[in-house]
């Protein structure tokens, strides 16, 4: 199935085709992120699309094609459960690097934040460098909890 944005929410429409999946100069990080999701929401086998699109400093942290296969049945499993996703727009324009926070929607949940941190390689392409999943904080300060000083 395909993303479409909506009011800055990705809502999954159409068909999926795995073999559009290719880093090009032309796709933004936005798109790159998106096809990133497609992958994980519709093909049953998203790694060889993650890997395409994957930093090799990426690629080697993760621990290879297994680690990344590792990953998207563990932490990144939630992704692709989810029927919605709003990715928020970068921090100032993109030139070189870019950073991307998703926020995995679902009625029947909680959001899950992930963030994307991207690079252009040599041929000008993004490439993922980092995906982390945001972990939610243990318990919210309260004014008991926090010491302020008057």
């Amino acid at each position: 199935m395909l993303w479409s944005v909506l009011f800055g929410v990705l809502v999954f429409e159409g068909t999926w085709d795995p073999s559009t999946t290719r880093p090009s100069p032309a796709l933004g990080p936005r798109s790159v992120v998106a096809l990133q999701l497609e992958a994980l929401r519709s093909d049953p086998d998203p790694v060889g699309t993650l890997v395409r699109f994957a930093s090799p400093r990426f690629l080697t942290r993760a621990g290879g094609r297994e680690g990344i296969r590792r990953a998207v049945h563990e932490d990144w499993a939630i992704l692709a459960q989810q029927s919605r996703a709003l990715i928020e727009p970068t921090l100032g324009p993109p030139s070189r690097r870019a950073t991307l926070l998703v926020i995995a929607l679902d009625p029947a949940g909680p959001p899950v934040g992930f963030v994307f941190e991207m690079r252009r390689d040599e041929t000008d392409c993004w490439r993922i460098d980092d995906l982390r999943r945001l972990r939610p904080a243990r318990r919210m300060p309260t004014p008991q909890t926090m010491k302020i000083a008057i």
